[in-house]
């Protein structure tokens, strides 16, 4: 692959690559917590109001989840649970 490659494209892939690693590691520390909230917690937790605000960022540039405000606890003596009541950030909802 290396001769296949100019050196113009390999500068353009590592800088790409500086660009996107950063970006995966971020979005592996907030799936890591939404994952330990939803089946490391007990009871689970679900957060409802994820979005950028609430997405912050320690010294390592790590992600942290905040604003629990609208989080429901997740009762496990219960078989199944619904909630139809809309909470979070107006925004884009999913029409199924």
């Amino acid at each position: 692959m290396d001769a296949a490659l100019g050196e113009e494209e390999k500068l353009k892939l590592c800088f790409l690559w500086t660009l996107f690693f950063p970006l995966k590691i971020f979005a592996i520390n907030l799936i890591s917590g939404l994952e330990y909230l939803q089946t490391g917690c007990n009871p689970p937790i679900i957060h409802r109001d994820i979005k950028s605000t609430n997405i912050l960022l320690d010294e390592k540039f790590q992600a942290k989840l905040s604003d629990f405000g609208l989080s429901k606890v997740i009762p496990i003596d219960e078989v199944t649970h619904v909630s139809t009541v809309v909470a979070g950030t107006p925004g884009y909802l999913d029409p199924e």
